[in-house]
């Protein structure tokens, strides 16, 4: 399955990219950030292109506070548009994308999103939001209890 990284790059630095190898020729990469990623980890970036990883930087181009984190969640349902089963990793430090991963999940079944503070972690923590998120709308309803798990099996299939 195609994985997809959006990568929180004033958030997690150098460091969120730990694990880059582990990528497949076509798992993608998108590179939030302010212009201020070195001519190093570029060059390092460049030799993964040639490798068939695909990667883009969109570049923040306003001051506004949190607009790379607005980018991301823009660029997060831009991608359940597509409609393709995907595995999308959202590479940040910052708890905020939880809402947006949860909506993300309920728009399109295909994808699956995941929150890690590194390419790494990738492999080392998988949380299905979608079943939390579900949880959560069960809990604020007026469903009774007894029926909640039912119902997630049936949200969360397919």
């Amino acid at each position: 399955m195609k994985q997809l990284f959006l990568i929180d790059f004033e958030n997690v630095g150098e460091q969120g990219l730990s694990g880059i190898r582990q990528l497949k020729n076509n798992d993608e990469l998108v590179i939030f950030h302010s212009g201020n990623i070195s001519p190093i980890i570029k060059e390092l970036l460049t030799a993964y292109e040639e490798k068939g990883i695909k990667i883009s930087y969109p570049i923040r181009t306003t001051s506004e506070k949190n607009a790379v984190d607005f980018m991301i969640a823009t660029h997060l349902g831009f991608v359940c548009g597509r409609k393709s089963k995907m595995s999308v990793h959202i590479v940040s430090k910052d708890k905020g994308f939880q809402s947006a991963i949860a909506h993300a999940m309920l728009l399109d079944k295909q994808i699956s999103v995941n929150m890690h503070i590194n390419i790494a972690e990738e492999k080392a923590e998988i949380k299905d939001m979608r079943k939390e998120k579900y949880l959560q709308l069960l809990s604020d309803s007026d469903v009774p209890k007894k029926y909640h798990d039912q119902l997630i099996s049936v949200f969360t299939s397919g």
